[in-house]
């Protein structure tokens, strides 16, 4: 499921406000890119009750998405969307 504007709840710009802040001080850090976008989806999910996310990268060379990021998904899942073709 893919959520857009229309259909998120209403977010004022103080409830994002101490999540950026949090990201922005892993990037300053010099932290790893999985551990600011396990911030990122810790964040939205946080933001958005009930929401799940997660982050993949396409495999141009076996045509598949893999899965980078998704702290709050199965194991189960996230191998069987790993050998689905793009």
């Amino acid at each position: 499921m893919t959520m857009n504007r229309a259909d998120a709840p209403d977010r004022t710009s103080a409830s994002w406000e101490r999540p950026l802040l949090e990201i922005l001080t892993l990037v300053l850090r010099g932290r790893s890119v999985e551990d600011t976008l396990t911030a990122i989806i810790k964040s939205v999910e946080s933001l958005y009750p009930g929401s799940v996310c997660s982050v993949l990268v396409a495999d141009p060379g076996s045509g598949v998405l893999r899965p980078s990021v998704a702290p709050s998904l199965p194991l189960e899942y996230l191998q069987a969307i790993a050998t689905v073709p793009i």
